[in-house]
C-alpha cells in the first residue's frame, strides 16, 4: 500500500519493503512494459533499446524506443514512464546476477587441494590480506587466494546497485531505471564477459564484440549474448501459449 507525503503525492514502498511485508508468499515481479523491452549492451541508449509488441515476444514486431513526435521533436516510447514493477514501488537494490556470482564461482575452479596449499607468493599461486569486509579463504593466517593457474582472483560485486524514483515521480519508471542500470552494465562490460566465461562453466572467451541483451528478474538482472536470450525468450513463449491453449 502506499503512502502519501506532505504534498499528497502517493508514495509507493520500495521493493524490499513489499517483499518483506509478504514474506515468501508474495515477490514483485517486472511488469509487464518491462516484459516487453529488449535492452542491448552496444550503443546509446537511444538506439540499444527496443520494445517488442507482445511481452516475451522476440520475433514479433519490434519499435524504437527513442521515437520523435509529428514535429520531429526528440521523445521516448510511452512505455518509458511505466512501472518497472507489479505493484509500482519507489526504489529497488538491484544485482547484478553474473558478477554477483563472479568470484565465487572462480574458487569454485579449484579443488580442496589447491587451496590447501600453504598460503605465500608463489610461480601459480598468491596469498594475501582479503578485501575489506570480506572474509578470509584460510582462517588460520587469515588470507585470501589473490591469484592461482595464471587467474586473477575477480572483484567483490556483493553489494546491489540501489536505483531511487526521482522525488517527483510516486514509482520508480522504465525509464529511470534504464537511466541507471544501463551505464552501469555497459561500464563493466568486460567483466560481464569474463563472468560470463567463469559462469558457463570455463567455455571459450567470448568475442570482445559478442552482442549482450539484459534478462532475468528486475531484482537479480542477468546478462547473456544475443543468441541465448533468444533462445529464452522463444522459450518462454511457447510455454505460455500452451498454457493459453490448455484454458
Amino acid at each position: 500500500m502506499s503512502t502519501e507525503d506532505v504534498q499528497g503525492t502517493p508514495i509507493h514502498p520500495s521493493y524490499e519493503e513489499v517483499a518483506q511485508s509478504n514474506g515468501i508468499r508474495f515477490v514483485p515481479n517486472k511488469s509487464r512494459a518491462f516484459q516487453r523491452l529488449v535492452i542491448r549492451l552496444e550503443g546509446p541508449l537511444s538506439t540499444a533499446v527496443s520494445v517488442m509488441n507482445e511481452e516475451e515476444d522476440p520475433d514479433g514486431p519490434w519499435e524504437p524506443y527513442y521515437q520523435e513526435t509529428a514535429d520531429g521533436s526528440p521523445a521516448w516510447h510511452p512505455i518509458s514512464q511505466e512501472s518497472i514493477c507489479d505493484p509500482p514501488i519507489s526504489s529497488i537494490k538491484t544485482t547484478i546476477s553474473c558478477l554477483e556470482q563472479w568470484e565465487q564461482a572462480w574458487l569454485l575452479l579449484f579443488n580442496d587441494d589447491d587451496l590447501l596449499v600453504p598460503p605465500g607468493d608463489g610461480v601459480d599461486t598468491i596469498w594475501g590480506p582479503p578485501r575489506e569486509g570480506c572474509e578470509p579463504d584460510d582462517d588460520e593466517t587469515g588470507l585470501s587466494l589473490l591469484y592461482h593457474e595464471g587467474e586473477h582472483r575477480p572483484p567483490n560485486y556483493d553489494k546491489p546497485l540501489e536505483v531511487t524514483a526521482p522525488k517527483d515521480k510516486p514509482y520508480l519508471t522504465i525509464h529511470d531505471f534504464l537511466s541507471v542500470i544501463r551505464p552501469y552494465l555497459v561500464d563493466r562490460r568486460p567483466d560481464i564477459l569474463g563472468s560470463l566465461i567463469i559462469s558457463t562453466e570455463c567455455a571459450p572467451p567470448l568475442p570482445e564484440d559478442t552482442k549482450l541483451i539484459v534478462n532475468g528478474h528486475i531484482k537479480w538482472l542477468g546478462v547473456e549474448p544475443e543468441e541465448a536470450w533468444m533462445i529464452s525468450k522463444r522459450a518462454t513463449k511457447r510455454m505460455r501459449d500452451g498454457e493459453s491453449a490448455a484454458i
